[in-house]
């Protein structure tokens, strides 16, 4: 599990700043196998917070994230560093 305090220093950014994100990440839906849906990347420290969909085939094998910027265009995320909700849990959405 990330610490908010180790993940601000890492990433640049500030979780207050982000809340509408962070709420965002932690009401994944999960889908229909109960697999997270749902990540949160940044592509350089102080960067944006990039929404990103998990992808996983019809076995539950994860394949990949997708960003999610309102298109329909499928755009494979190549980012380093992302995180999901199990790794945040002192975050609770308002």
């Amino acid at each position: 599990m990330i610490r908010q305090n180790e993940l601000e220093a890492n990433w640049g950014i500030k979780v207050e700043d982000n809340l509408d994100d962070f709420d965002w990440l932690v009401t994944d839906p999960l889908d229909e196998n109960g697999k997270m849906t749902r990540e949160l990347g940044i592509e350089e420290q102080g960067g944006k917070l990039v929404r990103l969909r998990r992808a996983n085939d019809k076995r539950g094998n994860f394949v990949g994230f997708f960003v999610i910027d309102g298109s329909n265009l499928q755009k494979r995320w190549n980012g380093k560093v992302s995180v999901n909700s199990s790794e945040i849990r002192w975050h609770k959405a308002k």
